[in-house]
């Protein structure tokens, strides 16, 4: 008897057929089945991987439902014989071709039911009806919250809900709504999309099997009287093979439910394990017998997306895996829909001076996927200890957007990659290497066939951790289009679904750059099956205009940097582009996901975290994008704005926020507007926002929404910091020298007193910064700038200090310009400090030869 066996825990490939000896006959009340089609569902993956506290070790078969014919059956079976098609639940045994079963665990088959759908029906229609009807009370003209509509449970739900009467609403990725909807979900909910929740109705019963998180945010979706089923944590195993933190990580996110607030409530949260309740009862029929005459009469019907053979079980894991995973972002299913890739954290932080903290990426991070970015590329985790982290922290913290590592083509960066995003919900691998000559020959020194043999073990090593992989062929625009093609090539042939082309050193000009596309998809057709990226650079000031031509000629990625920001002049500016596809979308018919209205912010929390300041003039987000000083254009656009704008500034959020607290705003206040801003700031952090909003709201008559954006991000960092200002005096008159005196909590937590007498105030309290701290740090930049309008605007102070040799800036916000210089300086020591102790802790490590990145 062949059967298909896990070998071992681990990937799909652990899936063997072997040949075992065949069941002996069934014994007393039991059946012997011929099996024609095996079920497979989420328990079985996770019994391949070793996540499944009941299922044997291996070398074992598992499967736990199957539909095929009776073989033969035991003693005291009445009803059932030898040609009987039956539906039947195994547990344990069902992948193999024939299994032995109780005979109460087997219900006949409908003959208008196929062996495939019959044995998608045990598992996946007992749970839904149990955990819609009989334990979730679902009644007519309520509204259910089905998550993963697009799976077996969630498929059924939706067809046991809508016969009910029900409102069905389901969550899927946007590219399965048409099918869901297909299926009866009334109200398909993007679940990709940051803050979905917020725009919810509230809901009688909720059906969630994803775990963590997920049961926290249901809760609080529930209406008074409502019913939470929760059965099962899918969160638990998001690759392919056992990640035990990601495990832990996934039950320690598991809300611990109050009681008393329940009581209070009056809401239910009911666990439901199938398996436990079917060996309770001793019988599949006191599950599946309700529902015999909806599956007979057709209005329940299992959709079977595709039937493999035995010797294709790896496959079938795989997709079951890539389907619970994937989404319109790896692959739009809209060939108009242009993906944002944001390389902020990683290109973009390349930018001379710049060295953003763990935090600090982690609040832009956040920003980012309130955009509606696609994908974040959160660093090179390799390149050191505390890009590593940052890029684990984001993995772990953030949700929404995909979350990319970059890698070189060596193995030991592909590892690092996967280690620091393997968390997240939705990880990416970007592998590169160069195509050019000029890069073969002097900075790789090797040769073209080497190139194509390290491309193809890369790809095929990222491969073998998840499937969301891109490649890069590093300078493609200075490189042999025949060359590059080739190597391409091997790329998407080793499963990579992301091909970006580089312009590395912005040398390609708009039309030069559409020709190279052209015939790249000529000479490599396989590129049309997968999600061509453009990745421009600013050196000739053309990245936006080469992007753009990018996705006209048939790229539906672009990678781009807030503000712009990237090596040497920069990357393609992501407001740029977005603006772009958005104001001309009647004309080329494309657009992205981004929220424009979220544009202005992004850009002053980059400007701000960085240091790097907009440049007045700049395209979309400078501070002249919306202003007017020619009389005759003033007279036009207060006539009519449409007379020389293009864009309102409303659609990128320059107006219409009219959140304004005082001083006697209280701390539900000061929530209720952080939470309209798109932030949720509770317990210790809200404190200690409360008490640095009541210090500004004393000295403004007003506290703006630009203000609390400001205070956020001088005041809220997961970080801490390894000096603190604690207090200063600064004296300063026409008739001598100013001279500050500061205080400074240390690392350690002592505190140390400074004193200085300099050339001005500011001077003088940096100085008395270095003195009390015992540094030599040299101010290299300064800058001030206002926040808001008005005699009581608070100043935020951007200072570039050097210190060990490396520029470091710090950024700090006061209605005081002294106090906002202080605090940025101190913050740009703690940002060095912090950049030594890992430098020191990286020292015994290898040092990697980098090389420029695309």
């Amino acid at each position: 008897m062949r059967a298909v066996v896990i070998t071992r825990h681990g990937p799909p490939e652990v899936l063997q057929v072997r040949d075992l000896p065949a069941p002996e006959r069934p014994l007393g009340g039991q059946v012997l089945v011929d099996v024609r089609a095996a079920g497979i569902n989420f328990a079985d993956t996770m019994a391949r991987m070793g996540l499944y506290p009941d299922a044997p070790k291996p070398p074992s078969v598992v499967g736990y439902e199957v539909a095929g014919e009776v073989a033969a059956v035991g003693p005291g079976v009445d009803g059932l014989g030898p040609g009987d098609r039956v539906v039947a639940g195994t547990r344990f045994g069902g992948y193999a071709e024939q299994v032995v079963v109780k005979a109460a665990d087997t219900v006949p088959l409908p003959d208008r039911l196929s062996f495939e759908e019959g044995a998608a029906v045990p598992v996946n229609y007992a749970t839904a009806w149990a955990g819609l009807v009989r334990y979730g009370g679902l009644r007519a003209g309520e509204r259910v919250l089905i998550h993963a509509a697009a799976g077996g449970v969630g498929t059924a739900a939706t067809q046991i809900a809508k016969h009910v009467g029900a409102e069905v609403h389901g969550t899927a990725s946007p590219g399965k709504h048409d099918a869901i909807r297909a299926n009866g979900v009334d109200h398909p909910i993007d679940y990709t999309r940051p803050g979905w929740e917020r725009d919810a109705p509230r809901f009688d019963v909720i059906m969630d099997a994803i775990g963590g998180r997920s049961f926290r945010v249901d809760y609080e979706l529930l209406k008074t009287g409502g019913r939470l089923v929760c059965f099962g944590a899918s969160a638990v195993a998001p690759g392919e093979r056992r990640n035990v933190l990601a495990a832990l990580r996934t039950v320690v996110r598991m809300p611990r439910f109050n009681l008393v607030r329940q009581m209070r409530e009056s809401k239910a949260v009911i666990g439901l394990n199938m398996l436990a309740l079917w060996d309770e009862a001793g019988s599949l029929d006191e599950w599946i017998g309700p529902l015999r005459e909806l599956i007979e009469d057709g209005t329940a019907r299992p959709l079977v997306a595709e039937a493999f053979p035995f010797e294709r079980a790896a496959e079938a894991h795989r997709m079951i895996a890539e389907r619970r995973r994937s989404s319109d972002v790896t692959k739009p299913d809209d060939p108009n829909r242009v993906l944002i890739f944001d390389t902020t954290l990683r290109d973009g932080e390349q930018s001379p001076g710049i060295s953003l903290n763990a935090g600090e990426k982690l609040e832009i991070a956040q920003q980012l996927a309130r955009l509606g970015v696609d994908v974040i590329e959160a660093g090179f985790p390799i390149t050191s200890p505390g890009d590593f982290e940052a890029v684990q922290a984001i993995s772990r913290q953030v949700e929404g957007p995909v979350i990319a590592g970059l890698a070189r083509t060596h193995a030991a960066d592909i590892d690092r990659a996967w280690e620091a995003v393997r968390d997240a919900a939705r990880p990416r691998i970007h592998t590169f290497i160069s195509t050019s000559d000029i890069h073969i020959r002097h900075q790789l020194q090797t040769t073209r066939e080497d190139v194509k043999g390290q491309a193809r073990a890369a790809v095929a090593h990222a491969r073998e951790y998840l499937e969301d992989v891109e490649f890069s062929p590093m300078d493609a625009t200075r490189a042999d289009v025949e060359f590059t093609a080739e190597v391409c090539a091997i790329a998407v042939e080793e499963g990579a679904i992301t091909v970006n082309i580089a312009d590395t050193v912005g040398y390609t000009m708009p039309h030069e750059f559409t020709a190279y596309l052209e015939r790249l998809y000529e000479l490599a057709p396989g590129l049309r099956d997968v999600v061509v990226s453009v990745h421009c650079h600013d050196d000739l000031g053309l990245a936006v205009a080469n992007s753009f031509a990018g996705v006209l000629a048939g790229a539906r990625q672009v990678e781009c940097a807030i503000n712009g920001l990237g090596e040497r002049a920069g990357n393609a500016s992501l407001e740029e582009i977005a603006m772009l596809l958005h104001t001309r979308q009647a004309d080329v018919g494309l657009q992205t996901g981004i929220v424009t209205t979220e544009i202005a912010r992004t850009s002053r929390l980059v400007s701000r975290l960085t240091g790097y300041v907009v440049q007045p003039n700049k395209a979309v987000v400078g501070r002249n994008a919306f202003a007017h000083e020619s009389g005759i254009h003033q007279d036009g656009v207060l006539k009519e704005r449409t007379t020389y704008e293009i864009m309102d500034a409303r659609t990128i959020g320059l107006e219409g926020n009219d959140i304004v607290l005082g001083k006697h705003s209280g701390r539900h206040a000061l929530q209720q507007a952080l939470e309209d801003l798109g932030y949720r700031v509770t317990g210790q952090a809200l404190n200690q926002a409360f008490k640095r909003f009541k210090e500004i709201a004393d000295r403004k008559k007003q506290v703006t929404a630009m203000d609390l954006e400001a205070l956020l991000t001088d005041e809220l960092r997961d970080d801490v910091d390894d000096y603190t200002l604690e207090g200063f005096d600064v004296e300063a008159s026409s008739r001598r020298p100013p001279h500050a005196t500061v205080r400074v909590r240390m690392p350690d937590g002592s505190e140390r007193s400074g004193s200085f007498t300099g050339d001005g105030p500011v001077d003088a309290i940096f100085r008395a910064i270095n003195a009390a701290t015992d540094t030599d740090a040299k101010l290299r930049e300064f800058r001030v700038d206002a926040v808001t309008g008005g005699q009581d605007a608070l100043g935020e102070v951007s200072v570039v200090i050097e210190a060990g040799g490396r520029p470091t800036s710090g950024q700090g916000v006061s209605t005081d310009i002294i106090e906002a210089a202080a605090r940025a300086y101190v913050r740009a020591l703690s940002t060095a400090e912090r950049r030594a102790r890992l430098e020191e802790r990286s020292a015994s490590e290898p040092e990697p030869e980098l090389q420029p990145t695309p």
